[in-house]
């Protein structure tokens, strides 16, 4: 007979054989950030919120009116600790580049295969650039020179265009923000897998409702 995880990898592979849409177009917020150190009399402190304000701008570049954002960041938080450096970091929030995600096997403890192809797409790339140049501006206003000092990447990386753009290729990360994977959108468009409620296509009583079945991604956190 058909056990639970056979079942759920049989709804798996319908749904990529009948539904080219799914896993298609992965959406994502593409960002960056230079690192700096705090100087002795900073005030710096553990104990303050990673996020305590944001910057939002319209590029110019996109439709939207707040396609891009600019944010501090109180302390490098990582998995097991957090390093004592302040951040400034650039999430673009229209990007163009989409990548993909699909399942190689109708396993259920397969791994999917995800590629994100983060800032790939040039004209997301020249927005991370100018976001990071404005952020190395920022450092040396008189509100943040007293408090932090340059650490990463080095000041001649910022101050070049070109070497910017090269920089940026290895140090681009994820928005934690993945999404649109399995759309909604009209009956009849290729690249829709659920219809405007959510409901699997091809797929009796199956329905989507979380962020995979945004069609385009929101500007803002999707949390």
């Amino acid at each position: 007979g058909i056990g639970p995880r056979d079942e759920v990898g049989r709804i798996g592979v319908t749904l990529v054989q009948d539904l080219p849409a799914v896993g298609a177009r992965l959406l994502d917020h593409p960002g960056t950030a230079i690192f700096l150190r705090p100087r002795i009399g900073s005030g710096f402190s553990f104990e303050a919120p990673l996020i305590q304000t944001v910057l939002r701008y319209a590029s110019g570049e996109r439709a939207h009116t707040s396609d891009m954002l600019l944010q501090p960041g109180s302390r490098i938080t990582l998995p097991k600790f957090d390093l004592p450096l302040f951040g400034l970091m650039c999430s673009v929030g229209k990007p163009r580049g989409t990548g993909t995600l699909h399942w190689p096997s109708a396993d259920v403890r397969a791994r999917p295969v995800i590629a994100s192809r983060l800032l790939e797409d040039a004209s997301d790339r020249a927005l991370a650039v100018h976001a990071m140049h404005m952020a190395r501006d920022l450092v040396h206003t008189k509100a943040l020179r007293p408090f932090v000092a340059h650490l990463w990447p080095s000041e001649r990386v910022l101050r070049d265009r070109v070497r910017t753009d090269a920089w940026i290729r290895s140090a681009c990360d994820s928005g934690y923000h993945p999404s649109g994977t399995v759309p909604m959108g009209p009956e009849g468009d290729p690249n829709a897998a659920t219809d405007g409620r959510g409901r699997g296509r091809g797929v009796t009583g199956l329905s989507v409702g979380d962020w995979i079945l945004m069609p385009t991604i929101p500007s803002s956190n999707i949390h």
